[in-house]
């Protein structure tokens, strides 16, 4: 299946959808320096790339339409700074906001699916009633904001329309998640919103992931079987102690599991 890839950055998200099995068309950036680190990878030989053209410039002036009919997936990180908890915490007036544009690209491809993602500061209560408006955005692509339109205008009349029943050409089934790298076998701490659509004349069915890491077991095997160490080749020596702080929720870990911590019996 094929894709384009917007506000690619140095090409993360883009990476992790070639690794499941989409070729890229296109990946789109503005910055020049990212625009520079895919093309070297590009030229180095990276497969993920390898079929890709690396679109440098502004997204306000690319011309989706190009690619309806040729791509199957929509997927991007849009510029995160409108939302994030650091920062001036402009959100929808901010200029790079480009959340709007990532809804065109939507509108005008008509892909079969989409996956957007973006900070955790997304979900503020401050930005709800915006957030909110993106869903349905994404959810009624071609039901588009009229010229000279306010946003929450424009949000009243999606509003409407999904009360009524309304359903519009194009129409997604749209679920979103906030999901923490860690769970996932990352050592770091990252929430991230994941937003995916699916198109609904798609016979396709899509559930996020449930965690394959959790914090206590991750403890259980560093503190009380040291199994953690023993993967990672950490001599004893140079094992930290137990961290203070976590000296109580440790001792009750053993407890959970009070057969692992026995000597092994003989038979």
């Amino acid at each position: 299946m094929d894709s384009i890839e917007l506000f690619a950055g140095a090409g993360g998200l883009a990476l992790a959808t070639a690794n499941a099995g989409f070729h890229h068309k296109a990946v789109l950036e503005w910055n020049p320096n990212a625009c520079s680190t895919l093309r070297r990878n590009k030229a180095a030989g990276l497969t993920q790339l390898a079929e890709a053209e690396i679109v440098e410039g502004d997204i306000s002036e690319v011309d989706f339409q190009s690619y309806n009919g040729v791509v199957d997936l929509v997927s991007g990180g849009p510029p995160c700074q409108p939302f994030s908890i650091g920062g001036k915490h402009g959100g929808m007036d901010d200029r790079r906001n480009m959340f709007p544009h990532a809804i065109r690209a939507v509108r005008e491809i008509a892909p079969r699916a989409f996956i957007f993602e973006n900070v955790k500061g997304l979900l503020r209560e401050t930005f709800s009633n915006y957030y909110q408006y993106i869903i349905h955005q994404l959810t009624y692509p071609d039901l588009k904001r009229r010229v000279g339109e306010e946003w929450t205008d424009h949000a009243s009349r999606l509003e409407k329309t999904i009360t009524k029943g309304t359903r519009g050409e194009l129409r997604y089934n749209v679920i979103f998640q906030l999901l923490d790298a860690a769970d996932f076998g990352v050592p770091q701490r990252r929430h991230r919103v994941l937003i995916v659509g699916i198109r609904s004349d798609q016979e396709l069915q899509f559930s996020f992931p449930q965690p394959t890491h959790e914090q206590d077991g991750l403890l259980f095997d560093k503190w009380i079987t040291g199994e953690y160490w023993d993967r990672h080749k950490v001599a004893k020596a140079k094992r930290p102690p137990i961290p203070l702080s976590l000296k109580r929720r440790i001792s009750g870990l053993g407890s959970l599991f009070p057969g692992m911590l026995l000597p092994a019996w003989r038979t």
